[in-house]
């Protein structure tokens, strides 16, 4: 600091600039004299007294929190298995379990807050700013979980039903409290937002324990509709997956342009009736082959109609085409318009 003095001295520095490093001089010495008679003892002293005049309500805030938490982890599990008995959804069940149990912690962080003497009211802002931000931030997952619990309380579908909703169709593999899960035919899962399923219109084929086929099969306008009948009957008699009551029948549904078109009407469970579907028409198909019945593709007879002969022209009628003439070079050069 006196080399810092002396430098500005030469330099021809004025009055205040010198007045100002000695004034730093003097508060780094001072600083220098506090730390070299600074004992460790004093700074000890005012720790214990801070302990005596706070130390019982720090300690006590700590037991009521750690006692707090562990109580309100206690309900929360007694929640959970409150609901499991009363049978609702196993992961709407852990859900509200966990969501109960986090209130009664908050709970809990605002009493200890209001033991160490943090004002309430400045905490419950804090608080519901916070909570305000992330409803915000959150609205379409707020959405999608409205959209579970009314799902996993009313249970419209349930895991393993075949179901149609939002252009996909499978099977329900998963219902959590955001997300339903599809497996579809192709064994790829589906993700779909529980909102979207509880707003979308849902066709649930497992809601019956059985679902009708139906198979639409053309016949030629010759063919014998009796007996195209009956072949189709005897095909559902070969396969035990389509049930006897109802008992199947066959209806001539409509008179077609090409072809008379028979639908075999039958029902089968829910799981395998689109193969029962398919190998339903195969089986048709080779009984109407082995039986001489046609299944007719679109065709269309023309029938000309000729009653009278056209009379031959009284004179003959004169066309006059232009002649390509040869050139020089012995190539065919196409007329001029003018010849």
């Amino acid at each position: 600091m006196n080399v810092l003095l002396a430098q500005v001295g030469a330099d021809g520095e004025g009055t205040d600039t010198r007045e100002t490093a000695a004034s730093v001089e003097k508060g780094l010495d001072q600083t220098l004299d506090m730390i070299k008679n600074f004992e460790f003892a004093e700074l000890l002293d005012i720790v214990l007294k801070w302990l005596i005049a706070k130390g019982p309500t720090i300690l006590f805030a700590l037991i009521f929190l750690v006692i707090g938490m562990k109580i309100a982890g206690a309900i929360g599990k007694a929640a959970k298995k409150t609901l499991a008995k009363a049978k609702v959804e196993e992961s709407l069940g852990d859900f509200l379990g966990n969501v109960f149990g986090f209130i009664l912690k908050i709970f809990v962080l605002i009493i200890t807050a209001h033991i160490l003497g943090i004002p309430m009211t400045s905490f419950i802002a804090i608080l519901g700013a916070a909570g305000l931000a992330v409803g915000l931030a959150l609205k379409d997952g707020l959405a999608n979980f409205a959209g579970g619990v009314v799902l996993l309380l009313f249970k419209p579908i349930k895991v393993g039903d075949l179901i149609t909703v939002a252009g996909h169709h499978g099977f329900v593999k998963s219902i959590s409290i955001f997300y339903t899960v599809l497996e579809t035919r192709n064994n790829h899962n589906v993700t779909i937002p529980n909102g979207t399923v509880s707003n979308s219109d849902v066709v649930n084929l497992s809601a019956s324990p059985l679902v009708r086929v139906q198979a639409l099969v053309g016949i030629g306008y010759g063919d014998d509709v009796k007996k195209a009948r009956e072949l189709m009957l005897a095909q559902t008699l070969k396969d035990e997956r389509i049930a006897r009551d109802p008992e199947p029948f066959v209806v001539l549904k409509e008179l077609g342009d090409n072809s008379v078109n028979m639908e075999l009407r039958c029902w089968a469970e829910p799981r395998p009736y689109r193969r029962v579907l398919f190998e339903l028409l195969e089986n048709i198909k080779e009984a109407f082959d082995a039986n001489g019945i046609s299944i007719p593709y679109p065709q269309r007879d023309l029938h000309i109609i000729n009653d009278s002969v056209a009379p031959a022209p009284s004179e003959p009628i004169l066309v006059e085409r232009p002649v390509a003439q040869p050139s020089a070079q012995g190539q065919l050069t196409p007329p001029s318009s003018g010849s």
